[in-house]
């Protein structure tokens, strides 16, 4: 049981986690994507998206309505019983009112390590807390479903308690359900799959909805997708430029495209919210195929069929020749 003081201040963080997550902060804050992923907790004062923590805290106060609204020591599990939340061990260097940045692109196991850095717990311990607060249809996997963005993190006098790091892995899984309010949760993981695929394909928003839709003709067709992204997610390499090479593709995982059939079997990375709305709602086309033709601008080229694919693809070396 949290008394009163404490539920106050889990309402407060509630808001802001809430905001954060809208159209509102969202068109505050720009998108970054394609860059390293050793990013670190940023210490500040904690506003989000350039707007105080009183318009946030108005925001929590209207989702008060909402079943969920306060459940700092726990979350309903699948069943719709209260998991318990582990006890960090308290912490007197947790930086009060600092940020932990997420980037599009990330893989779960980067951020997850950076929420335990600014919590100073192991990693396997705020793995626990974020778990516990993905939905049902994440399958117990958090990648792909820890929302991009800026998360305050929030402290009780300067120390980690079990309320302060369950809210903070909250702020991590919300964002991304909010994004999917509007398609259907038996949808939500296909979704994140196919929008994890977009981010790491394409460094340009407005290319995203045809990148979705390239993927979605492919997999109607019963083609296999041959996506590089995903095949690199299997080897474990964290570089969006690098190429696979023949070798590669004959690696035995489920999340290699060139050699399975369909999508693979989860996310591969955390989407924006601009690829999840590409992933929800595709651009109308028929193509079959893309390429980037121009790494230094992210200039793509979709084609229909194999030859004007190829004549794409020779755009892409002619680059690669002038560029040495």
């Amino acid at each position: 049981m949290s008394t009163a003081h404490e539920q106050l201040a889990a309402i407060q963080h509630r808001g802001r986690t809430v905001y954060a997550g809208t159209d509102l902060a969202h068109s505050h804050r720009g998108v970054t994507r394609r860059v390293r992923r050793d990013r670190t907790v940023r210490t500040g004062a904690a506003t989000l998206a350039g707007v105080g923590i009183v318009g946030a805290g108005t925001f929590g106060a209207l989702q008060l309505r909402g079943a969920d609204a306060l459940a700092p020591m726990g979350t309903p599990s699948p069943s719709g019983t209260v998991a318990e939340s582990p006890s960090p061990a308290p912490s007197d260097s947790l930086p009060s009112g600092g940020i932990i940045e997420v980037e599009s692109g990330e893989r779960a196991d980067a951020i997850i390590e950076r929420l335990a850095e600014a919590y100073d717990v192991d990693v396997e311990t705020a793995r626990e807390f974020v778990l516990l607060q993905l939905p049902p249809e994440a399958q117990g996997n958090p990648e792909g479903w820890l929302s991009a963005g800026e998360h305050a993190t929030w402290t009780e006098d300067g120390a980690a308690s079990r309320g302060t790091l369950n809210e903070q892995a909250s702020s991590l899984a919300l964002g991304t359900e909010l994004a999917l309010q509007d398609v259907p949760r038996e949808r939500w993981q296909e979704v994140l799959t196919i929008a994890s695929l977009v981010e790491q394909e394409t460094s340009r928003t407005e290319d995203m909805p045809q990148v979705a839709r390239v993927i979605r003709n492919r997999l109607d067709a019963d083609m296999r997708l041959e996506l590089d992204s995903s095949l690199r997610y299997a080897l474990d390499v964290d570089d969006p430029e690098r190429f696979t090479t023949s070798e590669d593709r004959e690696l035995d995982s489920p999340y290699n495209s060139y050699a399975n059939p369909g999508l693979p079997p989860t996310p591969i990375a955390t989407p924006s919210r601009e690829a999840i709305a590409a992933a929800a709602n595709p651009a109308e086309g028929p193509w079959l195929y893309f390429v980037v033709v121009n790494p230094d601008t992210g200039e793509m080229r979709f084609a229909e069929d194999f030859e004007e694919h190829q004549e794409n693809v020779m755009l892409l070396r002619e680059w690669a020749q002038q560029n040495g």
